[in-house]
């Protein structure tokens, strides 16, 4: 549950654009074709079964589809 809410708030600090990330973030994902960590702290996600898709605006490789059931991001913070 930790690595889900962390990826959905870094991925919403992400929107406002790389320039204005906080000093303080621990990870910032984008997904913008992968699942590397921009906020320069190297928290590269390793992706296990999911698949980039389009989004919702039909933007190519911008998010992970998930089947539900052992598809997962790998992120290593929680180890």
């Amino acid at each position: 549950m930790k690595r889900i809410l962390l990826l959905v708030l870094c991925s919403v600090v992400c929107i406002s654009g790389y320039s204005q990330i906080n000093a303080n973030l621990m990870a910032c994902y984008p997904f913008d074709g992968n699942a590397n960590d921009m906020s320069g702290n190297l928290h590269h996600g390793i992706v296990n079964g999911a698949t980039l898709t389009s989004d919702r605006f039909g933007n190519p490789s911008s998010v992970y589809q998930f089947d539900g059931v052992n598809d997962y991001i790998n992120i290593g913070l929680y180890n």
